[in-house]
């Protein structure tokens, strides 16, 4: 006759089925989690598709910037500051920066009215905080020299104004 084969106990079958049934939750929770992923993945590229290349122009427009704007001289001022208290005498050298399409224009009211540039040039100086005046950059007498010009002239044709020589001594008066 054939071989028996012990039968199992009842003991023997409850410790080998919760083996099988252990990992079934965790395999269940990991094919959630990757199908998840999945369709967040596919659902991304559905609504972000990818950039497009693009195309640099391989035609780059060459600029000249002496074609642009130009430095034209404006006029040389001398005037007096006394609102420190004592007395200093400002001299200046002042041009300033124009779009070349008014640089004709410019030039004949520089001609035209020097005089009044000059008196302008004078009053701002002369008007003229000390901080203003000690300011390393001079950016306030620049705006306001600029208004001033720009006032004259009844247009904005200055760009900016250029100080490219500024020298402060003290009057003996």
């Amino acid at each position: 006759m054939a071989a028996r084969k012990p039968e199992e106990t009842e003991e023997q079958q409850q410790e080998t089925a919760p083996k099988k049934g252990r990992f079934k939750p965790l395999i269940i929770v990991a094919a959630l989690m990757l199908g998840e992923g999945v369709g967040i993945y596919v659902l991304l590229g559905i609504v972000n598709p990818p950039p497009e290349t693009a195309m640099a122009d391989d035609t780059p427009e060459e600029v000249d910037p002496f074609k642009v704007e130009s430095e034209i001289f404006i006029c040389q001022a001398q005037a007096t500051n006394g609102k420190e208290g004592r007395v200093h005498t400002y001299h200046i050298e002042l041009s300033a920066i124009v779009n070349c399409e008014n640089l004709e224009m410019v030039e004949r009211f520089v001609e035209a009215r020097e005089k009044s540039i000059l008196d302008r040039v004078q009053t701002v100086i002369r008007s003229a905080d000390p901080q203003d005046l000690g300011d390393p950059t001079l950016q306030v007498m620049k705006r306001q020299l600029k208004f001033e010009l720009n006032n004259l002239l009844g247009k904005e044709l200055i760009e900016d104004i250029l100080i490219s020589n500024m020298i402060r001594s003290r009057s003996h008066l």
